[in-house]
């Protein structure tokens, strides 16, 4: 079994009214400040894979993708039983890695699960079509009925540049206009995008 690579989520929360300490002593003279509420958050843990195909130590050759591929998907399910709450799933180009369009994994992984949120880990949205993206994770919020989180990247490999024909000279003004074409597709008319992206629209 390859290994997964983990990201832990963390945030904090303020103690219950009923564990908080209770108003220090007044001393004679001295004026107490007003005191800080503290806003209330939750802890989410999560676990990233990042799809890397690693070299079996008794052939010398790098582990099957598609072996891989199935092994993401039972580590999904036992995210699920040790009780996270994110599973994210990388984006790469290359041979190194089993995995270049993190919709279809995460599609058998909503069909294997129930609870857990399902995000791309990152999109590689620089070489992406972002209407394209966005109707492939559309897609999977449907099946996975509301668990759907795409993080959106730049990708600290320059493999899917060359594969995609993007230049590297462009590698900011690329990412922030195709940045403003994902988030457009939130607020788009529903005329402008395949219907599937809009639950409250009826599918002509």
């Amino acid at each position: 079994m390859g290994p997964v690579r983990a990201l832990l989520l963390l945030t904090t929360r303020s103690p219950a009214p009923s564990q908080r300490p209770g108003p220090r002593p007044r001393r004679p003279g001295r004026s107490l400040s007003p005191p800080v509420r503290l806003p209330e958050t939750t802890v989410e843990l999560g676990i990233i894979s990042l799809s890397d195909l690693q070299t079996d130590p008794a052939t010398g050759k790098p582990h099957d993708s598609g072996r891989r591929t199935r092994e993401i998907v039972s580590y999904a399910v036992a995210a699920v039983q040790a009780g996270l709450d994110v599973f994210g799933l990388g984006e790469h180009h290359s041979r190194d890695f089993a995995v270049a369009n993190p919709a279809v994994p995460l599609a058998a992984i909503a069909q294997a699960t129930a609870r857990i949120r399902l995000a791309s880990a990152v999109s590689v949205l620089s070489t992406a079509d972002p209407v394209r993206l966005h109707q492939d994770f559309a897609s999977l919020d449907l099946i996975s009925e509301g668990r759907t989180e795409i993080i959106a990247g730049r990708s600290a490999f320059v493999e899917a540049f060359r594969l995609f024909g993007v230049g590297l000279e462009d590698y900011d003004d690329v990412f922030a206009e195709k940045l403003r074409l994902l988030l457009a597709r939130w607020t788009a008319k529903p005329s402008l995008v395949a219907p599937l992206l809009f639950r409250d629209q009826p599918a002509s």
